[in-house]
């Protein structure tokens, strides 16, 4: 995983570079910058899965949580991705959404069940909250992922606690790390007066 991970951060910047000139209705190149992450994010969202069928996500394991945390930021964009355009009143969403709510699902339960041992694991599962519409939440909640009502009192104490400089959905080498760190995102919220109405 964090081999296919590396891939991703190093090769994305070049798709900024790489010229446009495949025609786009028969997708990537095999050996296009764009066809080498894409090929990266699938073989590590694949062990991700493998990993949880064999072990699970109970036990508490600290370098898994960074993958928990890239799964989950990284299925929120692509979700959104299918969706957008695509939402059609009474109509089945795609096979593909289906399988993308499924790693959305999958990788908000590991950041669950590791909040249970890990402050750092409630605080990104709380920013993740803070980034769903309500359709998402809606998905996570009836999944048993999310609890139907917040616990106001917890999420104060994971704020006033956690000071991180771990990088939250963070996908690329040349990206600022600094503008993405755990502690700079949760300090708007240990301000009473910015924090009002949130849920984090």
């Amino acid at each position: 995983m964090q081999y296919h991970h590396m891939v991703v951060l190093v090769v994305r910047p070049r798709l900024a570079r790489e010229p446009s000139a495949v025609d786009a209705t028969a997708g990537p190149a095999d050996d296009s910058f764009e066809a080498v992450v894409i090929d990266a994010k699938r073989r590590l969202e694949t062990l991700y899965r493998i990993y949880y069928l064999r072990h699970g996500f109970d036990a508490y394991d600290a370098l898994l949580g960074q993958y928990h945390c890239l799964q989950s930021f990284q299925s929120l964009k692509a979700l959104r991705g299918t969706t957008a355009g695509n939402d059609q009143a009474g109509a089945a969403p795609s096979p593909v959404v289906e399988a993308v709510r499924s790693s959305l699902v999958l990788a908000a339960t590991g950041l669950r069940r590791q909040a249970a041992y890990s402050y750092l694991a409630a605080a990104v599962l709380g920013l993740l909250r803070g980034r769903l519409d309500e359709g998402e939440r809606r998905l996570l909640t009836d999944f048993g992922v999310l609890p139907a009502k917040p616990d106001s009192e917890a999420d104060r104490l994971v704020v006033q606690h956690v000071e991180s400089s771990f990088p939250i959905d963070f996908t690329s080498v040349l990206e600022d790390p600094e503008v993405r760190r755990v502690g700079k995102l949760l300090a708007a919220f240990k301000d009473p007066n910015a924090s009002d109405g949130e849920d984090d």
